[in-house]
């Protein structure tokens, strides 16, 4: 089996045993065991394969994941280590090859890309760490990283991967990811100085326009966002959400 088999292969095992140990109803003494108080697992958790071998084992702290965890093949070889914090990947996570190596470095991004692609975040970020670990410039995994913290709610720490990666290369598309992580997370303010950049770069950017006027309507500067939005649209930007704010301008 080629590496690329080996790592496909080892991915969709992984993805198998974490969506596992997250999502199965244990039963003691058939799929997994471990302490449980009032309902929740506690403390040092075992789950198997059907033929009685480990197929993952942890910690567990009021029925969330937290401390060092791992998975195994049928045969017992190890297949990924990390740690959880509360539920989130800590650190850096490690796939292994079948011949015991870890998975060469340029692989993490594909399995951070592919556990997006899944909706499993959690899982995403923890092989992400590990290819940032090995390349703080990668920018490809900062992104997928990004994507991942905006899907679980942690809009903080996308803006601190993008905001390295404008620091690399402040493009106007880095520049509007910025702009709209930092609308979500609420920093107007800020939000407001990204889209002028942008728009000091590229003063026809209709997008940037629009996302300027979004910023000025949430900061209630009704009349400023106005004029955006009809800027935004004499040069030919066009969305539904532009239609709506268009309408509210003219009433």
């Amino acid at each position: 089996m080629n590496t690329m088999k080996q790592i496909l292969v080892l991915f969709f095992l992984s993805a198998t045993l974490i969506l596992k140990a997250q999502d199965t109803t244990f039963v003691n003494g058939q799929k997994g065991f471990g302490k449980k108080v009032d309902g929740l697992k506690q403390e040092y958790w075992q789950f198997f394969h059907s033929n009685g071998r480990i197929q993952s084992d942890g910690y567990y702290v009021n029925d969330t994941l937290d401390g060092s965890w791992k998975s195994y093949d049928e045969v017992g070889t190890l297949l990924s280590e990390g740690k959880y914090d509360m539920g989130k990947p800590s650190g850096c996570w490690t796939v292994y090859l079948p011949n015991g190596d870890p998975l060469p470095a340029q692989h993490y991004t594909m399995l951070g890309s592919r556990y997006n692609e899944l909706g499993e975040y959690i899982a995403s970020i923890g092989f992400l760490n590990t290819a940032v670990n090995f390349d703080k410039k990668n920018k490809q995994a900062r992104y997928l990283r990004a994507e991942a913290y905006y899907k679980i709610g942690e809009i903080d720490l996308a803006i601190e991967d993008v905001l390295v990666i404008v620091e690399q290369d402040s493009t106007t598309e880095s520049l509007k990811y910025l702009t709209q992580l930092k609308i979500e997370g609420s920093r107007l303010e800020s939000a407001l100085e990204t889209a002028n950049t942008i728009l000091a770069i590229d003063p026809k950017d209709k997008e940037a326009i629009f996302i300027r006027g979004k910023i000025n309507y949430r900061l209630k500067e009704k009349e400023n966002a106005c004029k955006d939005f009809i800027l935004a649209h004499k040069r030919g930007y066009k969305s539904d959400e532009l239609a709506e704010l268009l309408y509210e301008c003219s009433h």
